[in-house]
């Protein structure tokens, strides 16, 4: 009995030797010699720690479960309020442990909601989950309740969607997703006159993309239909030069090129017996100018008329103004070209000012503001069409 004791007493005298081992000794007794520069909070040569500078150690780096470290004095570290491990080792899982050795108390990744893969016990009988693998999509594993799994999680590539819940988008899957305008009999409550066409049906998804081949309009008719902004009898690509109307007739293209844009200038020289100056068009006086189809503009200038050099000094006389097209082509027929105004018994008046107000032409284009006479008893407007010789402005209708 006497033995046993004494063993006990040496067992826990090298225990208390073992964590006093960093310190030194003086000559004189047990007191720890405490190096010069202690206390100054930096932790220097000979020292284990200074006040908070642990430098980085703690209860666990000391071998112990846990707790927390700090720093005596005498600048060694103080582990009394440190966790002392319990019989880590023995096979039995103690109070503390999480396990010990191969006990691993009935635990494993998937009942810990770690998935799956091999759980171990480390050396300080804590589950060490490192060999664990979390069920997750994209992980290119084919986990539990997964269907698929390509090794990512996108909708629109390789053979497993995003939830691994199935396959990635293809068309013809019903959905419209990724890159895809449309799925057959799927097109996202469009028809064709989301594209700009005046008929809403015909409107088609092949290959899952927009198919606008069977949709059709009465755009090239030459009439303004609904839901038409113009119609000129075609559906060319809308140039400027011979078509003033967008293929779907949704937009008036034409745009006035500016002063002078290339055609022939208005020159009156075909009756020396009637002249006319200060012609002004919409408010130029240059000769040329711009104004909106359909639109009232005013014209006015001055003119002169020689009844003996006409050919006919007795006679009645009209004379008339009205829109002409010229090059591009607009068109003659337009309701509001032609001669639209009249001056009556001009041989009255034969030197005056004249200003009055026509319409534009409906139809985009360029037009001549020409003259002509004639001598009636009244006004006819169904005089011949007056030639590029009697022309006294030009005008770009937009």
């Amino acid at each position: 009995m006497t033995f046993t004791k004494s063993a006990k007493y040496l067992t826990l005298l090298f225990f208390l030797l073992s964590i006093a081992a960093a310190c030194s000794f003086d000559p004189g007794g047990l007191s720890p010699v405490i190096p010069e520069l202690c206390g100054n909070g930096t932790m220097d040569p000979g020292e284990s720690c200074d006040g908070t500078d642990l430098g980085g150690a703690t209860c666990q780096a000391q071998g112990f479960l846990g707790g927390t470290l700090s720093c005596a004095a005498s600048c060694l570290f103080d582990t009394s309020a440190c966790e002392v491990p319990p019989d880590c080792g023995d096979g039995l899982i103690d109070q503390g442990e999480e396990c010990d050795g191969s006990n691993l108390g009935g635990n494993t990744c998937e009942l810990i909601g770690m998935g799956t893969g091999t759980l171990i016990c480390n050396d300080l009988c804590r589950l060490d989950v490192s060999g664990c693998s979390t069920p997750a999509c994209g992980n290119g594993i084919l986990d539990e309740n997964e269907t698929c799994d390509d090794g990512d999680a996108d909708d629109c590539s390789g053979t497993c969607n995003a939830t691994c819940s199935g396959l990635a988008n293809r068309c013809g899957d019903g959905i419209v997703r990724c890159d895809e305008e449309c799925e057959a009999g799927i097109l996202q409550g469009r028809d064709c006159t989301s594209f700009g066409y005046i008929t809403p049906d015909g409107l088609a998804c092949t290959d899952c993309a927009i198919d606008v081949s069977g949709c059709h309009t009465d755009c090239g008719n030459g009439l303004m239909d609904t839901g038409e902004a113009c119609d000129d009898g075609n559906t060319n690509d809308a140039n400027g030069t011979d078509d003033f109307c967008s293929p779907l007739c949704t937009t008036q293209s034409w745009e006035c090129a500016g002063a002078w844009p290339g055609y022939m200038n208005p020159v009156n020289t075909d009756e020396t017996w009637a002249t006319f100056t200060s012609t002004v068009i919409n408010g130029s006086d240059t000769g040329y100018a711009e104004g909106a189809a359909g639109s009232t503009i005013t014209i006015a200038g001055h003119y002169e008329y020689d009844a003996q050099a006409s050919g006919c000094a007795t006679c009645r006389v009209q004379l008339y103004w009205g829109f002409f097209a010229g090059d591009p082509p607009a068109s003659d027929s337009d309701p509001n070209a032609g001669f639209q105004h009249c001056l009556d018994y001009a041989q009255n008046t034969p030197s005056n000012d004249y200003s009055f107000t026509l319409n534009l032409p409906t139809q985009p284009g360029t037009y001549y503001l020409r003259w002509a006479r004639s001598w009636e008893y009244s006004c006819n407007y169904n005089t011949d069409s007056s030639d590029m010789g009697r022309s006294l402005a030009v005008i770009c209708v937009y």
